[in-house]
């Protein structure tokens, strides 16, 4: 007779919830994936429970190139430029459905059109989603076998199934055909990477970095932190292959096209305000005071600290109020961009088991980014979104940024008598 202790029971306990848990959510996750897809291929709009955020987007087909483009207009930008790829003008808008300035970088153009481009449009946008989905659930796997916690993935599938698939934010993830899991994965990676000093981590984390450059400002951070408290050869050759991986990603590219890349980021940047952006309710240099004083205040606590490890227990919540300010100040800050988030979601675990003794701030910041995570995705129920106007969200993710990033910082370097 085998005596199960009490924590093996609480552990089956714990798993057998998430699988229930899958079981009751997989038939409406099955059949937004389905109705999503079938009108990405036909050009049908079918309203998956709930729909998503910004609803369906369909461009006029005015030109003959652009007659199979359906929905996934954003993909579609990619998809329908990446054909000219040998033109210098990609850049202005010429040969996106929408003529739109498309600010992604070269390499993202030239694998589509090595790649996805071969195929019919329809096809080529969910094979483009689920690869993200898929790298998703395989880059989180390795990184919870590492730790040897690889059974998290059950419940860690359950979240990501509810995020994308039945949360406002993450279906219009899949309706307008995004790439933000690309940033969630170099998110992953670079945490990984700085808890663990992995070179192979920070080479994986700047080449997906290289496909959309919306947390470019959430790795500066990250470095200058990771440099500053960490400065020794180590750290500074892990900076070079992060830098280096980004540069030969652009190194091949034409000069005219890799400059063009960069001014469409910075005339993006430029655009009226969208979305729940500070950009229209701070000036610019109120914003990025708030930024550099941050980013001070964490270093000077880091650096007068006399507990070594006060870096690694603070680093990872410290970084998801970063992220959060980041993605207010960019002036069209799209709600899916909260994808981004759920790269932090594989490291939470082993963050919490590795670091035993700072109870009440594990559950303050648990706690808070849970709630956090739910308000940014409109996960409770599709009523939220009527009362997530853009000044209240953006109201959400300031205080989110203020109670992580500030708050519980001073906390943590109390409790280690600074």
């Amino acid at each position: 007779m085998i005596n199960k202790s009490p924590k093996h029971s609480v552990n089956l306990a714990f798993y057998g919830l998430f699988i229930v848990l899958g079981v009751l959510i997989s038939p409406q996750v099955v059949s937004n994936i389905s109705k999503l897809s079938i009108s990405i291929l036909t050009g049908v709009r079918i309203e998956p429970i709930p729909s998503p955020l910004y609803g369906f987007l369909h461009f006029p087909n005015l030109k003959p190139e652009f007659k199979d483009i359906t929905f996934a207009a954003d993909f579609a930008s990619v998809y329908t430029t990446a054909k000219h790829l040998d033109k210098p003008d990609i850049y202005t808008g010429e040969y996106d459905v929408s003529h739109r300035d498309v600010p992604y970088p070269p390499i993202t153009f030239f694998l589509c059109n090595k790649f996805l481009g071969k195929l019919p449009f329809g096809q080529a946008a969910l094979s483009f989603l689920f690869l993200q989905i898929i790298l998703l659930f395989i880059s989180s796997f390795l990184v919870l076998r590492y730790y040897r916690l690889g059974l998290i993935m059950i419940p860690l599938t359950v979240v990501y199934s509810y995020l994308l698939f039945l949360t406002p934010v993450g279906l219009s993830w899949f309706e307008r055909g995004q790439f933000d899991i690309f940033p969630a994965l170099s998110i992953l990676f670079f945490m990984f990477a700085v808890y663990e000093s992995k070179g192979y981590a920070f080479v994986l984390s700047a080449l997906f970095a290289s496909f959309k450059w919306t947390a470019c400002l959430f790795f500066v951070q990250g470095f200058i932190i990771y440099l500053v408290y960490c400065f020794d050869l180590k750290s500074l050759k892990h900076f070079s292959i992060f830098a280096g991986v980004l540069l030969l990603t652009l190194v091949f590219s034409p000069y005219k096209l890799i400059l063009n890349s960069f001014l469409a980021l910075y005339k993006f940047q430029r655009l009226s305000p969208m979305g729940p952006t500070l950009t229209n309710r701070l000036p610019a240099e109120s914003i990025y005071l708030l930024l550099i004083l941050s980013l001070l205040g964490y270093l000077v606590i880091l650096l007068m600290c006399h507990h070594k490890k006060i870096f690694l227990k603070t680093f990872l919540p410290y970084m998801t109020g970063l992220l959060a300010l980041d993605l207010i100040i960019i002036s069209r800050a799209f709600e899916y961009r909260a994808l981004c988030f759920i790269g932090f979601l594989p490291m939470l675990l082993p963050w919490i088991i590795k670091f035993k003794n700072i109870s009440f701030y594990k559950i303050f910041f648990v706690f808070t980014f849970s709630l956090f995570i739910i308000a940014a995705f409109h996960g409770v129920s599709s009523n939220l979104s009527i009362y997530m106007t853009d000044e209240n969200l953006t109201t959400i993710y300031l205080a989110y940024f203020i109670m992580i990033s500030v708050l519980p910082i001073f906390f943590i370097a109390y409790l280690n008598d600074l």
